[in-house]
């Protein structure tokens, strides 16, 4: 189809897991350094700047469509909304959009950013999904590229706010060029091995809840840039682990510094990005 991605609904075997319980206990993961709010603090004037995805080009929100989630009286939840692109680009095909993100940097990019398009039906609240407490369900829920649903706490806490759908997407088989070699020299194992399995235990969480979800996929690349100075604190303090040692963090900083341009590192990014949804 017109956004090359592939579609499925068969059945699987997820025997592998006996019970919701089983998943429960062995679903606690971590997204290594970037579930840390400063890496998302100062990556938000980045994303206060990026065009607004849209229903033609975005295979997210295309399949929302196309599942029929998306009506006119829908009130819709966005769980770690950065700032806020995807609650504005649903906003005029939507009721209501409330986005929480846990950076305030985030969440107040989202906010200038709805002003700025002239959306007076979003809402944008900072602090911790696991945390928050919502006064109702909502008819539509969904997590986007986020840190926030990493444990079948956050998971069920999802579904629980559902009325009608759920929906999730997941960078995976990540590569991060800069920070894999980064890691490789500062001798630390990869230092997000959770972040694959989301996608699969979400998945799992859903078929064990008896839906059967809808499952996309395709293939992306992204490219960020950062001054040397901002790569050398976000890398050395953050991504690359949150316990280096002085001597290590001198080895990632002494890199960034070999491989800048005029002041600037870029990182390439390839990655499969893995979508689901499912009717509660």
């Amino acid at each position: 189809n017109r956004h090359g991605f592939s579609r499925s609904k068969e059945s699987t075997d997820m025997s592998f897991f006996d019970s919701l319980e089983e998943l429960q206990e062995r679903w606690s993961g971590s997204a290594g350094g970037f579930s840390h709010v400063e890496v998302w603090d100062e990556a938000a004037a980045g994303y206060a700047e990026k065009p607004l995805p849209t229903f033609e080009d975005d295979p997210f929100l295309a399949m929302m469509q196309a599942e029929g989630a998306l009506t006119p009286d829908a009130r819709v939840l966005d769980i770690g909304c950065g700032a806020g692109l995807y609650s504005i680009a649903l906003a005029p095909h939507v009721a209501e959009v409330v986005g929480c993100d846990f950076s305030e940097k985030m969440a107040e990019a989202a906010r200038n950013r709805a002003t700025a398009e002239g959306c007076t039906n979003t809402q944008f609240i900072c602090g911790n999904f696991a945390d928050l407490t919502f006064d109702e369900p909502f008819d539509v829920v969904f997590a986007h590229f986020t840190p926030a649903i990493n444990s079948a706490t956050e998971f069920q806490k999802m579904v629980s706010l559902a009325r009608s759908w759920c929906f999730m997407a997941c960078p995976t088989r990540r590569r991060d060029f800069v920070l894999e070699e980064a890691r490789r020299l500062a001798g630390v194992e990869h230092g997000d091995p959770d972040r694959d399995r989301n996608f699969l235990y979400g998945f799992a969480y859903a078929w064990l809840l008896g839906k059967t979800p809808t499952v996309m996929h395709y293939d992306d690349v992204w490219r960020d840039q950062r001054t040397l100075e901002d790569a050398q604190a976000i890398y050395a303090n953050h991504l690359v682990a949150p316990d280096l040692s002085a001597e290590q963090k001198a080895i990632v900083q002494d890199y960034l510094a070999q491989i800048a341009e005029e002041g600037t590192v870029y990182e390439r990014i390839e990655t499969t990005i893995a979508m689901l949804g499912f009717r509660i």
